[in-house]
């Protein structure tokens, strides 16, 4: 549900062996991907199924002993043989080495729709996360990432960008320190290259051609202005129209 962008629980009961497959690139990787679409629950009245088939794929990571592709092999080679169902209860208590860990019985619907539920209790994680967790986590990892909305639109099988944005309603710690890093790297440039003289004194030096153009103003302008902080008449501050007034009368009135 991760690396496939899958929904939650809808339809999870009629997976069968046959839903994903593997495949190889032309670069030789391997990786998962889903070849049978189930129907959506919201486009269940439409008339082609696949049109809601998702092309994110698992790639392999070779070397590494948690390979989703690895464990997808595992997972399909020790199923009960005559059960086609795509997710089996285990059995009570079996070997490692045993051929078969699974029984010849599905996992219901209900239990499937409560799965990440459940993890999360026992667990005792943080949150209660949901099945959904799971595909908004990987939307909004991939939003992170910078990978375009028509891409993770493809990816996933969402119908419009405003599904996807749906995702992105905070930034993230990471984007608020990268966003802030970014105006800091631009402060201290070496086009902005002036100088704040004593306080109380606010002569600009300008040392470089660079630094005019860039605050839009020369040195006489930003003079000229703070000329003005002895004239500043602090007022309330008191909602108007849905709007919030001026703090102070300064050059905006």
């Amino acid at each position: 549900m991760f690396y496939i962008c899958r929904r939650g629980q809808e339809n999870l009961r009629s997976m069968t062996k046959k839903t994903f497959a593997i495949k190889t690139d032309s670069s030789g990787r391997e990786y998962v991907y889903q070849q049978i679409d189930e129907y959506d629950e919201n486009h269940r009245d439409e008339a082609t199924p696949d049109d809601t088939i998702g092309e994110a794929r698992m790639y392999a990571r070779v070397g590494d002993p948690l390979c989703p592709v690895l464990s997808f092999k595992l997972y399909l080679e020790k199923f009960h043989p005559t059960l086609n169902d795509l997710w089996q209860r285990t059995k009570d208590s079996f070997d490692i080495s045993d051929t078969t860990w699974y029984c010849k019985a599905p996992i219901g619907k209900n239990s499937l729709a409560v799965m990440m539920p459940e993890i999360s209790e026992k667990a005792k994680l943080s949150r209660r996360y949901t099945n959904h967790s799971i595909r908004a986590t990987s939307i909004t990892a991939m939003d992170e990432a910078g990978i375009e909305a028509r891409h993770m639109m493809r990816a996933s099988g969402h119908r419009s960008e405003a599904s996807i944005r749906s995702y992105s309603k905070r930034l993230s710690k990471n984007k608020q320190r990268e966003m802030s890093d970014s105006l800091n790297n631009m402060l201290q440039s070496d086009n902005i290259n002036h100088e704040l003289q004593s306080e109380g004194d606010h002569n600009i030096t300008e040392t470089t051609p660079d630094a005019q153009p860039l605050l839009g103003l020369s040195a006489a302008e930003i003079e000229a202005l703070f000329s003005y902080e002895n004239t500043l008449e602090e007022i309330p501050v008191m909602p108007m129209d849905g709007y919030y007034g001026c703090a102070a009368k300064c050059l905006c009135s």
